[in-house]
């Protein structure tokens, strides 16, 4: 049997031809097409082919859409596809309404003329030019309606359903339309906001740069006149805060960057970057920690550090390593919590210039700045007084080094209580007694990282006896889980020596 290809005129044979029925003509199998939906005489909806070398619109057919014109039909303001949208089962009404939004006003003949159904359904909302609308219009309850929850001010939510045949394209709607509708997303679902206000305030915001993939400003390391550089890392874990650098695209200003960092908590936790600064200018900084006081107040966990990063031009990172180390017990009698942490805990003498990344780091091991030290020991940065504390410890140790004034872990100790500005200075943290305490750690840390009795580093003292029983007792004092990290670190004989027990 022999059939006329419509699109070349010639006939051929009929097995190798496609047969489309709405419009009774015959193609052949060798010409491109493409499928399309078109609603049948009897009210059901049908699918059939159509050759590409035909004029698709001179058959009333959207291209885009697949669909030939007879599956729409307008239901007041809305074209929408026929068999889509139906009355309720019980003829009613909607009687949803949503505080700001218009309704779909159908007259009593247009809604009579949509087709009732005896299928459970459910009441849906429609986007027309951007604009969301309740309706009286249902769709199949079952897997063809999808809930977005829709945020109005004060935190006021409401659960609307669309058709999920066309709820991606309402959804593109409202993303391009200029009305002030906002689609974001809600603990991990996608949700609909009045504006773009409260999207920011109760949305999930937007993702963070990755860990130690932002870019760093260093200017600062070209003044030739600067010989020490110093950058700050703040770790905080406070979901308002987060949300609040994630809207500002992660950059604080004047250098200030915020990154996500895989150690925090994934919902609340972000990490705020300084640039490089002179560690000596004071003023620059603390203007600058002035400016950000909302994030260095903001909350925190025993998960988050507050680290500090840095170096002197013309020195490497291992020769720094050796000038700090008389002032690395004062560290870890400091921030003696920090010790038994993953990220900031205890280290010997070789393992900080190998590159052990726990108390102090080698940067020379990794991908941070060559020829810098970075002080993991510091605990969450909880104020803004707390980071100005520790900027003016850093500077007054680096002003040590540079003056070679205390070159043993026992002239620091010493220095705790004997150098004005170091005492004044610590005293704004501890009254007397804790400060005591402290000086006592700093002598045991001492002893354990040297390897050395109490007879050799404190032969020439005149309260020998006195200094061995407070620092006995401070050791005793000391949380269990930190004294089991530097028993792990250095072992019970070594511990024992430094305190005069062995």
């Amino acid at each position: 049997m022999k059939v006329t290809n419509i699109v070349s005129g010639r006939k051929i044979d009929y097995y190798r031809s496609y047969y489309n029925e709405q419009f009774d003509f015959f193609f052949g199998i060798n010409n491109d097409y493409f499928a399309y939906k078109y609603l049948a005489s009897d009210g059901t909806t049908k699918q059939a082919r159509f050759p590409k070398a035909l004029n698709a619109e001179q058959y009333g057919i959207d291209v885009n859409m697949r669909c030939h014109e007879s599956m729409f039909i307008t239901i007041g303001a809305l074209r929408t596809e026929a068999n889509i949208y139906y009355r309720h089962a019980s003829g009613q009404r909607n009687p949803l309404r949503l505080e700001g939004f218009p309704h779909l006003e159908l007259s009593d003949a247009t809604f009579e003329a949509v087709p009732m159904t005896e299928h459970p359904t459910n009441f849906v909302c429609v986007v027309i030019d951007g604009e969301l609308y309740t309706t009286d219009l249902c769709a199949f309850t079952d897997y063809r309606t999808s809930e977005y929850p829709l945020f109005g001010a004060n935190f006021a939510v409401q659960e609307i359903r669309l058709h999920d045949q066309y709820r991606y394209e309402y959804l593109s709607q409202i993303r391009r339309s200029d009305n002030d509708l906002v689609v974001g997303e809600w603990e991990g679902r996608t949700a609909i906001f009045e504006n773009a206000e409260v999207g920011r305030r109760y949305g999930d915001a937007p993702s963070l740069g990755g860990y130690h993939l932002t870019s760093r400003s260093k200017s600062v390391l070209n003044d030739a006149s600067v010989d020490w550089f110093v950058g700050f890392e703040v770790e905080k874990e406070d979901r308002e805060m987060r949300n609040r650098c994630a809207w500002a695209s992660s950059n604080l200003g004047n250098g200030w960057i915020v990154e996500r960092d895989s150690s925090l908590d994934s919902r609340t936790g972000f990490e705020v970057v300084s640039p490089v600064f002179n560690l000596l200018d004071t003023k620059t900084m603390f203007d600058e920690f002035d400016r950000l006081d909302w994030v260095m107040n903001s909350g925190y966990s025993r998960r988050c550090g507050g680290h500090i990063t840095i170096s002197r031009r013309g020195v490497t990172a291992v020769d720094l390593i050796d000038k700090l180390a008389p002032f690395i017990p004062l560290l870890f009698s400091l921030y003696e919590g920090r010790l038994s942490t993953d990220y900031g805990g205890i280290q010997n003498k070789d393992e900080m210039k190998r590159g052990s990344r726990r108390a102090i780091y080698n940067c020379n091991f990794g991908t941070l700045p060559k020829d810098a030290v970075e002080l993991r020991i510091f605990s969450a940065v909880s104020t803004l007084e707390s980071i100005k504390f520790r900027t003016k410890l850093v500077q007054w140790i680096v002003k040590q080094i540079d003056n070679g004034t205390y070159t043993k872990f026992t002239d620091v100790a010493d220095a705790m209580f004997s150098d004005k500005k170091l005492n004044k200075l610590l005293r704004s943290q501890y009254s007397a007694e804790k400060l005591a305490r402290k000086q006592a750690l700093v002598y045991v840390f001492g002893g354990c990282l040297e390897g050395q009795s109490p007879t050799e580093f404190l032969a020439n003292s005149d309260n020998y006896d006195r200094t061995l029983e407070r620092m006995k007792r401070a050791y005793a004092s000391v949380q269990n889980f930190t004294s089991r990290a530097v028993e792990s670190k250095f072992g019970s004989h070594t511990i024992r020596k430094a305190i005069g027990q062995a």
